[in-house]
């Protein structure tokens, strides 16, 4: 089963005549070693810059930070995947195995022009709630984190979810 990326078009009619924008959903697996430093991209703060984070590649503005918005925050994500991991009673995970699905969610910047922070946090509530009807097969437990990013030129959205996809082998539950 393989997730792929996707692009879809969003249509608003404005007087009369129509103007195309587009949304852009992005998937992409990460191993155990790769959350510490996504996480720390995704839940960054001005307090975390102040001792010493750096984003190289990312074009963050630090004085808007405090504007994003935390649908769902999780912090020590590799200690809650474990968490969940051993409720769900998976014994045996193998070192290339996907700890976890960063999902991006966005819209061209054409389609944020004129809305307000409470529309666009109601298109990205309606973007969360996909992702879990969807990606997340209903299971919003899954999802651990879903952050608005404000503080770069185009507003959108990172989350994480759990992606638990078991095997039975010999008996034991494992995450592959």
């Amino acid at each position: 089963d393989s997730l792929k990326n996707a692009m879809f078009m969003l249509i608003s009619h404005d007087d009369g005549g129509a103007t195309y924008m587009f949304g852009i959903v992005r998937f992409e697996k990460y191993g155990k070693a790769d959350l510490y430093g996504i996480e720390k991209e995704a839940n960054r703060s001005e307090k975390a810059r102040s001792e010493g984070l750096e984003l190289p590649g990312t074009f963050c503005d630090w004085d808007r930070t405090g504007q994003n918005y935390y649908f769902d925050r999780t912090d020590k994500w590799v200690r809650h995947i474990d968490a969940r991991l051993k409720a769900e009673n998976i014994t045996r995970i193998r070192k290339d195995a996907v700890y976890g699905l960063g999902v991006f969610c966005g819209a061209s910047p054409e389609f944020f022009e004129g809305k307000t922070r409470e529309e666009t946090l109601k298109f990205f509530a309606d973007m969360r709630q996909e992702v879990i009807d969807v990606i997340c097969q209903g299971d919003a437990s899954r999802l651990i984190n879903f952050v608005v990013h404000f503080d770069e030129k185009t507003p959108h959205a990172q989350a994480m979810v759990i992606p638990l996809h078991a095997q039975e082998k010999d008996g034991q539950r494992t995450i592959t």
